[in-house]
């Protein structure tokens, strides 16, 4: 889109989700990748602030992200179990001169939606809410009881209904939204994970033919002694990167049945390309995706994805192309082991997943598409 030579750089707000500080992102090895988005957005034309739900501590980021300002909300007040969930009422007070030079607020992800709320609204500011996935949607597959359940709709009612815009990463969830919240169809724009292919792509390292890998928070939804099963029955051994509460049970679970796994914890996001191309495939179970970056890479890196179909996964793994996915474990089994003797077929659906993760899963593509919302919303308020 052509701007005009005068035209001045427009604040950009990027409302963390509930509860998350850059020093969670940190934990969680993915601040790298996350701060990269949006270093590429504000290079085209933008300047980005980061509200994170941090304190005092968000600020020793600064020097690492020399390029976006950070706004720790728990800066100005002590954070307590209390203060946790008032933040919604004194928060825009708090940061009301701050807001002033905002023009458009974006929620990074649909649970930090209220606070983005209320804020755009005490200051009459344009509001933008992403949801890379809607925790309403099959809740029991995300393990979430009926009490939160109910909270998290009143917040994606409200978010929804008061956003002028709404990004989803797929079509899929669109569909949810637009039916279940009784948005119009107009207001929210498909714009998928993006990742950058130039850094995870194809690096050429001896494969190991009966070794696969897993990205996953060790969490029960991501149905991960059934990994542990299907990799028994298969003969593999597995590679999992991450963390979470059941990591002592699946430990002890791969122990009793004799599967070679290694838990390798969070590992930073910039070394997960060399890594997963030591791999043939990656390998899935979960009960349920958003629009997982994690498969995004691994199929940047030229490796097709074989498992359990699961919501979310259905844009990415084009059966017998970029991988397979089938209900039971029998027939995961059974494809498997005809996969580990037919070298040529993994290398053929790598490079369609390659293939097809450049054609729609690009940052710079992403980035083309979130501004041009921006640019509409902008024009809009001088009309």
């Amino acid at each position: 889109m052509q701007l005009h030579t005068s035209y001045k750089k427009k604040n950009i707000f990027v409302f963390f989700s509930f509860g998350v500080s850059l020093e969670t992102w940190s934990k969680q090895k993915i601040l790298d990748r996350e701060v990269t988005y949006y270093n590429r957005l504000k290079k085209n034309k933008f300047n980005i602030t980061f509200v994170t739900y941090g304190d005092k501590n968000d600020l020793k980021f600064q020097n690492k992200i020399k390029n976006i300002k950070i706004i720790p909300i728990f800066n100005y007040i002590k954070k307590n179990f209390i203060t946790k969930y008032l933040i919604f009422f004194i928060a825009p007070f708090l940061l009301r001169n701050k807001l002033n030079k905002c023009e458009i607020i974006k929620c990074h992800q649909i649970s930090g939606g209220l606070l983005s709320v209320v804020c755009a609204f005490f200051k009459n500011k344009k509001l933008v809410v992403r949801a890379g996935w809607e925790p309403t949607q099959n809740r029991k597959k995300w393990d979430i009881g009926i009490l939160k359940y109910l909270l998290l709709s009143l917040n994606s009612i409200i978010s929804y209904k008061y956003s002028n815009k709404i990004i989803t990463t797929s079509a899929e969830l669109k569909k949810f939204i637009c039916s279940t919240y009784l948005i119009n169809k107009n207001k929210v724009k498909v714009i998928p994970n993006g990742i950058d292919i130039n850094t995870f792509k194809k690096l050429k390292f001896e494969k190991k033919i009966n070794k696969v890998i897993n990205i996953s928070r060790l969490e029960k939804q991501k149905n991960l002694f059934t990994l542990i099963d299907i990799c028994k029955l298969s003969n593999l051994s597995l590679d999992i990167i991450g963390s979470g509460s059941q990591l002592n049970e699946l430990k002890k679970y791969s122990r009793e049945i004799k599967v070679n796994i290694r838990f390798f914890g969070q590992i930073n996001n910039n070394k997960l390309p060399r890594l997963l191309s030591r791999y043939n495939f990656y390998l899935t179970s979960s009960r349920i995706e958003g629009s997982p970056k994690s498969v995004i890479e691994a199929m940047a890196s030229g490796l097709p994805i074989i498992g359990l179909t699961a919501d979310g996964l259905k844009p990415l793994v084009i059966n017998s192309k970029t991988g397979y996915l089938f209900k039971d474990i029998k027939k995961t089994v059974k494809k498997i082991k005809y996969l580990k003797n037919n070298k040529r077929i993994i290398f053929k659906m790598g490079k369609l997943a390659r293939r097809h993760i450049e054609g729609n899963y690009s940052l710079d593509k992403n980035i083309t598409l979130e501004q041009s919302i921006f640019y509409e919303l902008i024009n809009k308020k001088k009309n």
